[in-house]
């Protein structure tokens, strides 16, 4: 029958017909960004056997009757006996005697004699942003994919997802199940199942790279199935480093505020893990605090003082402290709640723990249901709770407490919450009076906003009526705001998304919600309502101020989206973004109620009447077939969006030609003139590309990256360039990727080479060569320290023309090297830099020490400046930093640091420096000590807030106090300053031509500033284009700075003006009387500055005169090399011009300056350094010190003397 796959809510992929070839039967589907491929093997021969002779790691031999040539690829071989049991490959090959599969994918083991295999049937589905040309390579048998997705220029990668098949060999609960997944770069990752479990639940995840997450379930009713514990190691089977630990509701043992059975209450997630395990040999004397393991062996005494977390049992989710440990057994301080039973697992945690509570509602609650969400405890809540609660030990004895329990004082559990939520357990009809808003009236919100005719009736049950976010809430999407109330209100219009007579489009509204805000102290602070469609994108957005009144000010921004359903991947994608500054003015209900409808039926005159004619900016959108944006345009209002002009664009390739995929840019385009409608007149920037050699037998093309090439556009010679004629160079960069999609070299537009190598464990960048000599790489290069990097030779071989770049550097210097370090977690530890200083960081329980400039030197091995040490909260806010003197360091067993020596203290500190912060993570004050011994000796910043978290009021070490007020926006609009009690305002801002404190919908745009000074006001005015690009800028003193601005937003002439308002004329007027100055200022085609030409400007009468021209040239990589100043001398025949030229390395350092003069001007002689004829070289000198004042070698300069 019809095999159907559907990858999201979006698509739905139908297989073709099936194509039969022997013993396999094969369907595909093919789709733009989908192909899905089932490989089902019909089981009527060789589909089980053994291997009949000892073979190798990708490869056996045998005589199963029934193989035939070439029927088995793309199959796969799983082995069910011998050391490889267990094990399954993608077959590559097979004849009839043997079967093989990818060298890239070899066995732990050899294949043996007498070792059993089946062949099972897989589905692959192949995901790409490509057409379907372009999409998939195959590395046969390893399952690795490459994609031209991955590299610079691409926001989407290939992948590859394998499921098990169904032809009887996979058990059945494993049918359908995922296998494993590869990425554009190789990289896989390996999902085995356990049969014993019901569902066949995935075991264990294993990495390519050897990394393997564990997974434990929980056995028993009523939470059978569900997740229980996480451990990550480094290697398969390994010690784990990693864990989290999940606590879920059982009905039984937490209190009934929890939630209900399956509900997840907690979750510990725990860093750096010292061991872990089961309990065994319990016998009626073991006491509460003691746990045996028979089966560990730690040494003694090496787990005091980290943590014994429990993962399952009576005591699931405790945590307690180890105060003594031998091989086999560890004690804890404090009792556990319950006896430790045989086969109740733990961690030792040595590094972090950080707790989650989660509370859900129960059936019969007045604001929600079983399941529903009531509140979040983040890591600092937990943490407060246990600190201020006598009776609660850890973060499990919170499970245990009612939602009013009293914490302290009359301090709940709940008022700790970071963030809850409110949910409608009824129908709100919407179209009666809502009474209790915030604003104290009573809102008829359908009437308001729908204008009720077109109101349709939306059941709110079970959605959201409220959220509190109360502190910091990262895991659940937190803006960063506190201390508000967020109430929702929703409505439907035209029959609602579901509507089916007639169906709605995607551009029309037919769903409005209201989002009512409100401080901590419940004051009003704005309403936002939001108008969706069919698919729940925001289409309309409003923002209120004074929503209830016959004349509230709404701030309105819209968008335009696809619908067209002949184009489906450009539905949804916007079209249009129209600014607050492109819509009428909204004053009442009835015309937000035609803003909140654009399209009644098909008219879209509702749309048309709520934008401005030819006011405001509007953002315009140009998309290619499969979605993808090619052309940013602005249009000035309605009209002008209808004819806009270019912003920026970008070509992808035409999916036909081999190096063209269809999802990577190879043209991007940049507009000087602010009115171009002509794509092909922007300055334009080619990008192509070779790919890695590859091939699928479904698809025969390769798209991984390998090389790819940036040609810039020729700056002409009237521009200071070399010249844009068909013999002049191109400027170029390159970048060359290896098979894995990481970037291994770069060349820039002088040739120059730098070179990048990549730590073999984490992937994270551990070696970088500056100008690599491609024939003579450094030793490091070459041969990585124990191997630690990915080695030159993966790259040397391949260096050779590749059509379009040669990435050979024989020139090259060898100029910087500098080598990165990390631990198992992928942190960095060290640092070797070009100059060989040495630092160190090491990472500890909420902090972070660097070791700068070590002097390594055995046991007397030290840092030659301070250590520098970093402590954060429970939640990673910084609260301490402070330097300390460099002897304090500890030494591991290699003479490298560790941490701090033992009897640290305050009197060891250089400078310190403390952060506070309340319970909403807000800074409350900084404390920075002259004297660290000292509690008293510190200088003291402190920080209020207002109920909605903006901050209200700095006050210094002086005692000088500064607020600051805000607009009903959130926005800065009054500044006071002085003592305190007695503050005065300084300042005031106005946006969008306001003048006073009545706000003015726009932009956002600071038009106007007020500063006070005694009884003086200074005031400086602001005006900006429609773009919103500042143009013009009035001082108090009449002076105005009037700018025009080319398309990229550069000032190309600056215009200075004495008068009373604002120069009334075009500023490239020949004349004005008010004009005093005037800068012309021209760039070159790759955007640099190539040319300032300053005019005197008479100042009776305005007329620009004689001029100042200084001129810069450029090498190819974009450094100033030569600059032509204004001066120049007569030497009897010529005319000479006095120059300025720059030398730089291949690291793009400035080394050598020289005075000249000639009377070149062209490109050519622009990086000729001849002192001999004409020029003065201005000498550098580079001098550094030791501690003790003795010189150094150069590399770190301390101070730099120029001579001539």
């Amino acid at each position: 029958g019809e095999i159907t796959m559907v990858p999201n809510a979006m698509r739905r992929v139908d297989f073709d017909s099936p194509s039969t070839d022997g013993h396999r039967v094969t369907y595909s589907a093919k789709q733009k960004y989908y192909r899905g491929l089932l490989v089902h093997y019909t089981n009527t021969g060789g589909d089980t056997g053994e291997a009949t002779a000892n073979g190798s790691t990708t490869s056996l031999t045998t005589t199963t009757a029934g193989l035939i040539e070439g029927r088995l690829v793309n199959c796969i071989i799983l082995f069910t006996e011998g050391q490889n049991t267990g094990a399954w490959r993608r077959i590559s090959a097979n004849t009839t005697t043997s079967i093989s599969w990818s060298g890239s994918d070899p066995l732990a083991y050899i294949t043996s004699t007498g070792d059993d295999y089946e062949i099972r049937d897989t589905v692959r589905v192949m995901l790409s942003p490509e057409e379907p040309k372009y999409k998939y390579a195959t590395a046969r048998g390893s399952g690795q994919r490459s994609s031209a997705g991955s590299g610079a220029g691409s926001s989407k990668e290939f992948s590859l997802l394998e499921f098990a098949g169904n032809n009887g060999k996979w058990p059945a609960d494993q049918k359908g199940m995922l296998l494993r997944r590869s990425d554009a770069h190789g990289n896989m990752e390996t999902y085995a199942f356990d049969t014993s479990l019901p569902g066949g639940r995935n075991g264990s995840v294993t990495t390519s790279q050897g990394w393997q997450v564990i997974y434990d379930y929980i056995d028993d009713a009523p939470n059978s199935g569900r997740i229980r514990s996480i451990l990550a190691s480094k290697t398969v089977g390994g010690p784990a480093f990693m864990g989290e630990v999940n606590v879920l509701h059982d009905d039984v043992t937490y209190d009934d505020d929890c939630g209900t059975a399956g509900d997840l209450l907690m979750v510990h997630s725990c860093e750096d893990l010292s061991g872990n395990g089961s309990a065994t040999s319990k016998d009626g004397s073991t006491p509460k605090s003691r746990l045996n393991d028979t089966e560990a062996s730690y040494d003694d005494d090496v787990l005091i003082g980290d943590k014994l977390v429990m993962i399952d049992g009576e005591n699931a989710g405790q945590i307690r402290t180890v105060t003594d440990n031998g091989d086999e057994w560890i004690v804890v301080g404090t009792d556990f709640d319950y006896d430790i039973d045989d086969g109740d697992s733990y961690m030792v945690v040595r590094g972090e723990i950080k707790t989650t509570v989660y509370r859900y509602y129960r059936d019969g609650d007045d604001d929600g249901v079983d399941n529903q969400l009531k509140m979040v405890l983040e890591p600092d809540a937990v943490q407060a709770i246990i600190d201020d609660g006598g009776s609660v030990v850890d973060a499990e004895d919170i499970l245990h407490l009612a939602d009013d329990a009293v914490i302290t004082g009359s301090k709940t559990l709940e008022e700790y919450a970071s963030r809850s939520f409110k949910y409608y357990t009824g129908n709100l009809i919407t179209d009666d009076v809502i009474t209790g808003t915030p604003w104290g009236g009573n809102d008829d919100l359908d009437e308001m906003y729908l204008g009720d005719s077109d109101a349709s009736d939306f059941n709110e049950t079970g959605f959201v009526k409220s959220e509190t976010i109360s502190g910091r809430c990262g895991s659940c999407g937190g803006s960063g705001a506190v201390g508000i109330t967020r109430t929702y209100y929703y409505m439907d219009q035209h029959g609602g998304p579901d509507a089916t007579n007639p169906a709605p489009t995607h551009d029309k509204v037919v769903r409005v919600v209201v989002e009512d805000t409100v401080d901590s102290s419940s004051n009003p602070a704005h309403r936002k309502i939001f108008g969706l469609n069919k698919s729940g994108v925001a289409l309309r957005e409003v923002l209120a101020i004074d929503p209830p009144p016959a004349t509230p000010k709404y701030w309105c921004k819209s968008r335009l989206v696809g619908a067209d359903p002949e184009t489906p991947n450009q539905v949804n994608q916007t079209l249009q973004r129209r600014m607050p500054s492109a819509h009428v003015s909204v004053t009442t209900h009835a015309k937000i109620a035609q803003f909140l409808d654009p399209t009644t039926g098909d008219d879209p005159t509702n749309d048309e009447d709520t934008l401005e004619d030819s006011t405001g900016l509007i953002y315009v959108y140009g998309l290619d077939v499969n979605g993808r944006r090619t052309e940013t345009k602005v249009g000035k209002g309605e009209t002008g969006a209808d004819t806009p002009y270019f912003v920026s664009a970008r070509t992808y390739g035409n999916g036909t030609a081999s190096n063209q995929p269809s999802h990577l840019p190879v043209e991007t385009y940049a507009y000087t003139s602010n009115t171009e409608q002509t794509k092909g007149n922007g300055i334009l920037t080619t990008i192509s590309y070779i790919f890695w050699d590859g091939s699928d037998p479904t698809e025969g093309e390769c798209r991984q990256i390998k090389i790819k090439t940036i040609n810039y556009p020729k700056v002409p010679t009237s521009e200071n360039g070399r010249g844009d004629g068909g013999g002049d160079p191109q400027i170029t960069r390159a970048e060359y990727y290896d098979s894995k999609g990481r970037l291994r070299l770069t060349k820039d537009g002088e040739g120059n080479v730098d070179y990048y190598a990549y730590d073999v464990k984490t992937g994270g960048l551990a070696y970088t060569v500056v100008d690599i000599k491609t024939d003579g790489a450094p030793t490091a290069a070459t041969s990585p320290p124990g191997g630690a990097y990915t080695p030159w030779s993966d790259v040397s071989g391949d260096l050779v023309s590749e059509g379009y770049y040669d990435f050979s550097n024989t020139d090259g210097g060898n100029l910087a090297e500098t080598t990165y370090v990390y631990d198992d977690l992928g942190r960095r530890t060290r640092v070797v830099d070009p100059a060989g200083v040495i630092t160190y960081t090491v990472y500890g329980d909420n902090q972070t020490l660097v070791f700068p400039a070590w002097k390594a030197d055995g046991a007397n091995s030290v840092s030659l400046l301070p250590i520098q040490v970093t402590e954060t909260n429970c939640d990673g806010e910084i609260s301490t930093t402070y330097t300390v003197d460099p002897d304090r360091r500890h030494l591991n067993g290699s003479n490298e640091p560790d941490g701090l020596a033992d009897g640290t203290t305050t009197s060891h500190y250089f400078t310190r420096t403390v952060y506070n912060h309340n319970d909403n993570g807000q800074l409350t004050s900084v404390d920075r000590y002259w004297d660290c011994d000292v509690s008293t000796s510190k200088l003291t910043t402190s920080y209020t807030y207002y109920d909605d978290g903006l901050q209200k009021k700095v006050t210094a070490p002086d005692g000088t106090v500064t607020e600051t007020l805000y607009d009903a926006l959130g926005r800065v609009k009054e500044t006071k300053r002085g003592t305190a009690g007695n503050e005065q305002t300084v300042s005031k801002k106005y946006y969008d031509g306001a003048t006073s404190a009545t706000l003015v919908e726009g932009d956002g745009n600071v038009t106007r500033v007020e500063v006070f000074s005694g009884s003086a006001t200074y005031t400086t005015d602001y005006v900006y284009d429609y773009r919103n690009r500042q143009t013009k800028v009035r001082g108090s003193d009449s002076v105005a700075v009037v700018k025009t601005l080319d398309g990229l937003g550069r000032t190309t002439t600056a215009i200075i003006y004495a008068n009373t308002t604002f120069a009334s004329g075009d500023v490239g007027n020949a004349t004005n009387a008010n004009r005093r100055a005037k800068t012309e200022i021209a760039y070159n085609q790759r955007g640099q500055l190539y040319k300032t030409v300053v005019y005197e400007v008479d100042p009776s009468t305005g007329t620009p005169g004689d001029s100042l021209t200084a001129e810069h040239w450029y090498d190819d990589d974009g450094r100033r090399i030569k600059t032509q100043g204004p001066n120049t001398f007569d030497e009897g025949i010529d005319t000479y011009y006095v120059f300025s030229k720059y030398v730089y390395d291949a690291a793009g350092r400035l080394t050598d300056t020289y005075l000249a003069y000639d009377d070149e001007t062209g490109y050519a002689a622009a990086d000729d350094m001849d002192p001999a004829d004409h020029g003065h070289k201005i000498p550098w000198r580079s001098r550094t010190h030791s501690f003790s004042g003795a010189e150094r070698p150069a590399g770190r300069p301390v101070y730099r003397h120029s001579s001539r």
